[in-house]
């Protein structure tokens, strides 16, 4: 199962139209979805505060930064899918 990273912070309207798309996701393979929230850490506040909401994927840390769409987000996840002999 995928597990995606979603950075996100509180009274972030953005973060919460990146959410929106990502719990509305109607995907053949399910996800897992573990919100990062940056205000809890110095160096991650420091690192994504400006990039935020942000997408990445584990295990390949593939990153997707804002605005995306649900599409991008679906491309993203296909990605991960793809053999690596296909690439």
């Amino acid at each position: 199962m995928m597990i995606l990273f979603l950075y996100t912070t509180e009274c972030c309207a953005l973060c919460e139209q990146a959410l929106d798309i990502l719990l509305n996701l109607k995907l053949a393979e399910p996800f897992s979805l573990e919100l990062v929230d940056i205000a809890e850490s110095d160096a991650l506040t420091k690192r994504y505060g400006e990039r935020i909401p942000m997408i990445q994927m584990a295990p390949n840390g593939r990153v997707l930064d804002w605005p995306f769409d649900a599409m991008q987000v679906r491309s993203l996840l296909e990605s991960a899918t793809i053999p690596v002999d296909d690439v």
